[in-house]
């Protein structure tokens, strides 16, 4: 919990900093016009971050990525098709449904009863929640707040939520220099960098495209979890290769009707 601590609170200073000025009307323009978005994108924030850190310790990391970003691109999908109505969204919502039920399917030869549904459960909970931060996110940035901003204030409760298990465990005197610089650089990695660049994708593609292009990063974190773990399920080895295939075809597939109209 005290990497966590550190490594939000990292990410709150950075995305304040970039900020310098304009900090009150900031908070302003939350509390005007998105109080409600903002409540519901911190419950989203935070199913997603306990299923983050317990599904790839009772499960797999790249069970909850395959289901997760599955579940992230087929909603991006129907909310295309539900805006558009192109056919051509709709065949790819259905073969992305398809897919996600073959890796549930294929599951059900690692798991049994009740350690099924909870797998089940617990990573469409999180693929759904992710999918809410998106189009949350996207809300809020229509409505006058900028990436950094946004960002800026996200984090509260999954700072304070650490922060109350470190000073129960007395973990603040574990702090140490080399502690303070290896956690800076985790938080510049693997939080700051990815979110600040998730929400420019947001504000540059739309919530729902980038829901969908999501979908190519199973196949990255299979690839390292076979590299340095040397053991990998192979419902999602299946379901994280089938996942861009898709994404990838119906792109093509878009833009040669497209040139072709």
């Amino acid at each position: 919990m005290l990497m966590v601590f550190l490594t939000t609170s990292y990410a709150i200073v950075a995305f304040h900093a970039v900020n310098v000025g304009r900090i009150a009307s900031m908070y302003r323009t939350l509390w005007a016009s998105h109080r409600l978005r903002y409540l519901q994108l911190n419950i989203a924030q935070l199913v997603a971050w306990i299923g983050g850190f317990l599904i790839p310790i009772y499960f797999s990391p790249s069970s909850l990525l395959v289901s997760g970003m599955s579940v992230t691109s087929l909603c991006g999908c129907m909310s295309i098709y539900a805006d558009s109505r192109r056919r051509s969204a709709l065949v790819n919502a259905v073969l992305l449904a398809l897919n996600l039920l073959l890796f549930y399917l294929l599951y059900l030869n690692v798991y049994r009863g009740w350690t099924y549904i909870v797998f089940c459960v617990s990573t469409l909970s999180v693929g759904l929640a992710m999918f809410a931060i998106l189009r949350l996110s996207s809300d809020m940035q229509t409505g006058g707040l900028t990436s950094s901003q946004i960002l800026a204030t996200r984090t509260w409760l999954l700072w304070l939520i650490p922060l109350v298990y470190v000073i129960a465990d007395r973990q603040f005197a574990s702090i140490t220099p080399t502690v303070l610089r290896d956690t800076a650089v985790l938080g510049l990695m693997s939080l700051i960098l990815p979110l600040y660049f998730l929400q420019r994708s947001i504000a540059s593609l739309g919530p729902d495209k980038t829901g969908i292009l999501i979908g190519f990063t199973p196949m990255v974190i299979v690839g390292f979890e076979l590299v340095f773990l040397k053991s990998v399920q192979v419902p999602d080895v299946v379901g994280a290769a089938i996942l861009p295939v898709i994404i990838v075809g119906f792109a093509l597939y878009e833009r040669s009707a497209q040139r072709r109209a």
